[in-house]
């Protein structure tokens, strides 16, 4: 695997995966008191192993579309090209239909709205996504079997904190160095490393604007 990534450039794959959070005792004590979201999404860059996220109350190409929407334009706004990124998920009705044609809103944002890659892992092969399964493993055990946020913004603060710490400061095993030390090695470049907090897009459904000839949703979170 360390082989293959040497010949991958930066933030030119990311793997897409969905966590349930209903299954951590620890952290679903605070969820119905709070009424915090279910699930997580995660996107991991393949060559650095830098980890962007939010939440979600539903598990659906709604919500997958509305992260993807943000994680896109959030790079594109850090000069990344979106066209020369690759979509990397598993056969989930959240990403992709997998029993008829018809396209879903996670696949009209990354092929339409930004002309990215989407590529569908083979069926029942969940360790192609293994990078940010393992990731999911680690925020389990590092930040929710932990941390006691008492409040919705809490939570956010809270996992933007982590998320800065293990993209910036954390060093990873696999790859020697943490994400932003190989980001910067990699580009020869001192410029700052993409930073995106993490976001509820619940709170952001509302947002949604369908465009009559493309059918995709143009949301941006506000500043």
């Amino acid at each position: 695997m360390q082989e293959v990534r040497k010949q991958k450039k930066v933030f030119s794959r990311f793997q897409i995966d969905i966590k349930y959070l209903t299954d951590i005792p620890e952290y679903e004590i605070w969820r119905w008191e709070h009424h915090f979201p279910k699930y997580l999404i995660s996107a991991r860059d393949y060559k650095t192993g830098a980890i962007y996220l939010a939440y979600t109350q539903e598990k659906s190409s709604t919500a997958t579309a509305l992260f993807v929407d943000y994680l896109l334009s959030s790079l594109q706004y850090y000069g990344i090209d979106p066209q020369s990124i690759v979509i990397q998920t598993d056969n989930g009705k959240e990403f992709t239909n997998p029993t008829d044609r018809k396209v879903t809103l996670f696949e009209k944002v990354v092929k339409e709205k930004y002309q990215a890659t989407h590529f569908l892992i083979p069926y029942r092969r969940p360790t192609w996504n293994s990078d940010v399964e393992s990731f999911h493993n680690l925020i389990e055990e590092e930040f929710f079997l932990s941390e006691k946020p008492n409040s919705e913004i809490d939570l956010l603060a809270k996992t933007f904190a982590y998320q800065i710490w293990f993209n910036s400061f954390r060093n990873n095993r696999g790859r020697n160095n943490n994400p932003e030390q190989i980001f910067q090695s990699e580009l020869n470049t001192k410029k700052p490393f993409p930073v995106i907090p993490p976001i509820l897009v619940d709170k952001y459904i509302q947002l949604i604007a369908k465009d009559n000839e493309v059918g995709y949703f143009l949301p941006l979170p506000p500043s």
